[in-house]
């Protein structure tokens, strides 16, 4: 009996019927696997994940340096190689200094037409004392005539170098002046890019000795601009305000207007060469072409001295009283370009060629 009732319980429970809408789940016969991983503390897994990507910062910045490094050295290269670089014209200048002041016999002409437009660095010294008669032409007689020049100096300075006993009280009163009058002339000291401190004690003398003749060389045809009362700068002035009264009748009048005299801001121009209102490096392109004039330059300083006027026109008749003294005074130049000099020289140069013949502008 027993039997045939769990046969019919069995029966019962494969016929029970489930309610509509349900379903029944199968169980998939999927053997369950073991887990053999163990599970790992969260903080060491951190600390795993923090070493992965620091090890991948690492490649990544290896990987930026190597790029920075090859694009930089390419750079700095072509920047040098852009600043050491010279123009064919300038090359080709160069060889033509070469030539000329190499040759037996130097054609003057032929230097001061080269010479006029500017002088490169490296021929300045040689050629400034050609034109200016320091230096002989005949290149076999140069050198003793140096060696003989250079010892009529150090004659001469041991008797003009006295110290402050030997000296009267004029001589003192003298030196006492030029320290004063020195450092004004040039306030900004460029000068002391020179570094004549690495000179050696000959060297230093050889250079003081040629630097002492072509000053004497250069003073002999404007002595009178530095003589009592100086006359030779009074005249310079007078025929300045007639030319520009002649040139530009609105500036001269402009300047009268507001009562301004041209000794008021020309007469440092005309006594110092523009030693105060250029910059080193165009004060001396400017003497480039200074000392390639032919005759006296200080008539071709006149024309330069108009043409600076004439550029600044515009400026000057913009201003009145105090602020056109200060500006005239001292000119601006922080802008002032070769191109500008360039400008000014050229107008000067087609002045004098125009009233060369015709300069009753000119007369006192």
């Amino acid at each position: 009996m027993s039997n045939k009732k769990t046969t019919k319980n069995s029966s019962r429970d494969k016929k029970t019927k489930h309610p509509k809408g349900f379903q029944s789940k199968k169980k998939p016969n999927k053997t369950k696997k073991k887990n053999t991983t163990k599970k790992q503390n969260p903080k060491i897994q951190e600390k795993e994940q923090q070493k992965q990507k620091q090890k991948q910062n690492k490649k990544k910045k290896s990987k930026n340096t190597e790029k920075s490094v090859c694009i930089r050295k390419p750079k700095k290269k072509r920047i040098k190689s852009e600043r050491t670089k010279k123009t064919k014209n300038e090359i080709q200048r160069e060889e033509r200094f070469q030539k000329i002041i190499d040759s037996e016999i130097v054609d003057l002409e032929k230097l001061r037409n080269l010479s006029w437009s500017g002088i490169p660095n490296k021929y300045r010294g040689r050629t400034w004392m050609l034109l200016l008669g320091y230096m002989s032409t005949n290149k076999s007689r140069r050198e003793k005539t140096l060696i003989r020049k250079r010892k009529e100096y150090e004659e001469i300075a041991l008797k003009l170098f006295k110290t402050k006993e030997q000296r009267n009280e004029f001589e003192n009163k003298i030196i006492q002046q030029l320290k004063l009058d020195l450092p004004r002339t040039r306030s900004d000291q460029d000068i002391e890019n020179a570094k004549l401190e690495k000179l050696s004690n000959e060297n230093f003398k050889t250079l003081e000795a040629d630097i002492y003749w072509c000053f004497t060389k250069l003073l002999d045809g404007i002595q009178d601009n530095y003589t009592y009362a100086n006359p030779g700068i009074q005249k310079m002035l007078y025929k300045l305000q007639e030319f520009i009264h002649h040139i530009n009748i609105d500036l001269y009048l402009h300047l009268q207007k507001n009562e301004i005299t041209f000794l008021q801001f020309a007469y440092k121009w005309i006594h110092c060469f523009f030693l105060r209102e250029f910059d080193f490096n165009h004060l001396i392109r400017l003497w480039d072409t200074y000392f390639s004039e032919t005759e006296n330059f200080s008539i071709f300083h006149i024309y330069v001295c108009a043409a600076l006027l004439n550029f600044y026109s515009k400026e000057i008749l913009k201003l009145n009283e105090h602020n056109l003294i200060i500006f005239l005074q001292k000119i601006p130049n922080e802008d002032f370009t070769f191109e500008d000099l360039n400008l000014i020289l050229a107008q000067a140069y087609t002045w004098k060629i125009q009233y060369e013949h015709a300069q009753s502008h000119l007369k006192n």
